[in-house]
C-alpha cells in the first residue's frame, strides 16, 4: 500500500472514530497529565495491515521524540539555561516538520 492511500485509510479510520465519540459510542474517556484521549483521534490499530502499522509506528517515534525534547527544553529554561533550551527546542521542531500533516496540531 503507498503512502497517499495509507493516509486516506488513516484519515477515513480517524474521521469514524471521532463521529463514534460524537455520538456518544465511547464513553470511555481516559485521562493523563491534562489530556483527553477522545481529542488525540488514535486509529484502532488492530484493523491496520503491517506497513500501516510500520508508518503509523515513525509517527508515534516522532512524537515521542518530539515530547522528549520539548520536555527537556522546558526543563532546561526552568534552570535559567536558556541556550540549551533553544538547542532542544530546534531539535524537537525538526521531530514536528517531519510529522505528516494530519499529525500535527
Amino acid at each position: 500500500m503507498d503512502k497517499e492511500t495509507f493516509e486516506r485509510k488513516l484519515e477515513r479510520e480517524i474521521q469514524a472514530n471521532a463521529d463514534k465519540k460524537k455520538q456518544g459510542q465511547s464513553n470511555n474517556i481516559q485521562k493523563g497529565p491534562n489530556i483527553e484521549m477522545e481529542n488525540l483521534n488514535i486509529p484502532n490499530m488492530d484493523s491496520l495491515e503491517q506497513d500501516e502499522l510500520r508508518e503509523l509506528s515513525k509517527v508515534f517515534m516522532l512524537l515521542n521524540a518530539y515530547a522528549q525534547y520539548k520536555q527537556h527544553a522546558i526543563g532546561c529554561r526552568l534552570a535559567g539555561n536558556i541556550s540549551l533550551a533553544l538547542h532542544f527546542e530546534r531539535i524537537a521542531d525538526i521531530a514536528y516538520e517531519k510529522l505528516p500533516i494530519w499529525a500535527r496540531w
